[in-house]
């Protein structure tokens, strides 16, 4: 089987994405969050299993320079390019390795963190349990591993589109031909889906499409016609894993493990359930989940899932928002609705969590510690008139209410800031990954807080430049075009790095 896996990843490497989720910074504060004492992001050890191109790994070993990074696949032509990648851009830090996890014993560890994405389903079950096997043998005892994985009840269309495409395409004779076929049988099952009034598929076909459309031959040959898939129910899932000796610490998204984010019936429904595990699976069921992202643990490890909000004057915060929010009627305490990123609106009044989320606004990318984000909100209830309250009372009642944004998906907690601008830079920089991606033209950069952008043609034309040593003129001398707004949206973006 890994001969097959690895002629498919050679023949169509897979897109050098990075997953904000993934990062060091993330997995360790959710450790943190729950009580286990993990490493510092700049001083780790992560692995990474199933690192195609390096595009994950490889940027957060640029921002990480006192940390260790180690990646294997089974795809020599995906480990080649990751092997150059990294000798171009002039890092140590970083060892890849051509062959099967099971190579990576006894080169480096136990890991602090270890990824595992994209791979979980896509390996029969006896490969499953080997990996959990070697995750709990490899994983520091106060590490976090992530590992995502297409799962039930939502998958089982999925599987069907699946059967339908791999036999519709059994015979095409190359990749691009595979391909028009697949989409044609999509669109038939489309149209005839239409015929019926009311027929829930016509929808679910039509996100397929665009889906396949968007991703191309990637996603025909990895998820589609892959030859294994093996989805798992949440519940499932978390018993191999206990098997294996490990324990289910979060999923990578907040949102999901906090009810009170889904209604009152939903509440009422599954809070006696009382288990965590069985009431992400029951959410599982009545939202028909199809893909999850599951943060594991050793499971001796001292987790407490009752976190006491003090618990995060430890993190940085940042804001996860859509809009700016506003502060009109906040000496009246009036709610008001938060707009957050690609979830519902939060309803707010508190004074004290309108104007910490109104300062995480401005702040942008740049996550400013929770001691700093309390003077600002101290300063700011004084400026406002509002009637403000001790230190120690603002500051219990800033991290209940941050607690609360927080299994919002309103804002995000992690282990230190990112070393980039608030304001441009005399001579402005950005890494030296960066520079790389955009002389290569990828169709996605990578921020220095490992996000991912779609590249224009101006930021690939301007951030092979910013090497620091060009001020705003100089940069405009070499451009045709004004670069004033570029130079601002890169600013944004958490491409600048902060003035050493």
């Amino acid at each position: 089987m890994n001969d097959e896996i690895a002629r498919a990843y050679d023949r169509t490497p897979y897109p050098d994405f990075a997953f904000w989720a993934t990062h060091p910074d993330h997995l360790g504060m959710f450790g943190r969050l729950f009580g286990v004492a993990t490493a510092p992001s700049e001083r780790c050890r992560v692995l990474e299993i199933g690192c195609a191109v390096g595009g994950n790994l490889l940027p957060m070993a640029a921002a990480l320079p006192g940390s260790r990074f180690v990646g294997v696949d089974l795809s020599g032509v995906q480990i080649a390019r990751a092997v150059e990648a990294a000798s171009t851009v002039g890092l140590d830090n970083i060892t890849f390795i051509h062959g099967d996890f099971r190579e990576v014993s006894g080169r480096g560890g136990p890991f602090d963190y270890i990824i595992c994405h994209g791979v979980f389903a896509w390996v029969d079950a006896p490969t499953q349990a080997a990996l959990l096997t070697f995750m709990h043998e490899r994983l520091a005892p106060n590490g976090v591993a992530f590992v995502s994985y297409n799962t039930y009840p939502g998958h089982h269309m999925v599987d069907m589109v699946r059967k339908v495409l791999t036999v519709h395409t059994a015979n095409a004779p190359d990749l691009v031909t595979r391909n028009d076929q697949a989409l044609a049988v999509m669109r038939f099952l489309h149209r005839m889906s239409k015929k019926v009034e009311g027929d829930w598929r016509t929808g679910f076909f039509e996100r397929e499409i665009r889906q396949m459309q968007d991703a191309g031959l990637d996603l025909l040959e990895h998820d589609y016609c892959a030859r294994e898939s093996q989805p798992l129910y949440f519940r499932d899932f978390v018993q191999i894993c206990g098997g294996a000796g490990l324990a289910y610490l979060a999923d990578s998204s907040p949102w999901g493990m906090y009810l009170d984010n889904h209604g009152p019936e939903i509440v009422e429904a599954l809070k006696p359930l009382g288990d965590l595990v069985m009431q992400g699976q029951y959410l599982d069921f009545i939202m028909h989940t199809r893909y999850r992202e599951t943060l594991i643990c050793q499971a001796a490890a001292p987790l407490t899932r009752d976190v006491p909000a003090t618990r995060i004057q430890q993190f940085y915060i940042g804001q996860a928002l859509s809009a700016e929010p506003t502060l009109d009627g906040l000496r009246e305490s009036l709610p008001v609705q938060i707009l957050v990123a690609r979830r519902p609106p939060m309803t707010v009044s508190n004074p004290i969590i309108r104007l910490a989320l109104h300062r995480l606004w401005r702040h942008g990318r740049w996550t400013p510690s929770f001691d700093q984000l309390a003077q600002e909100v101290a300063a700011d209830l004084d400026s406002h008139g509002i009637a403000s309250v001790d230190r120690a009372t603002l500051r219990d009642r800033l991290a209940a209410q941050l607690l609360r944004a927080f299994f919002a998906n309103a804002v995000r907690f992690t282990t230190r800031c990112p070393a980039i601008a608030r304001t441009l830079p005399e001579r402005p920089e950005t890494g030296a990954y960066q520079r790389y991606m955009a002389r290569e033209r990828r169709p996605g950069l990578t921020s220095l807080t490992h996000e991912v952008f779609e590249a224009s043609p101006m930021m690939n034309a301007l951030v092979p430049l910013l090497d620091g040593t060009r001020d705003p003129a100089a940069l405009q001398a070499s451009s045709p075009e004004p670069i004033g707004e570029s130079l601002a949206e890169l600013l944004r973006k958490g491409f600048i790095a902060a003035s050493r």
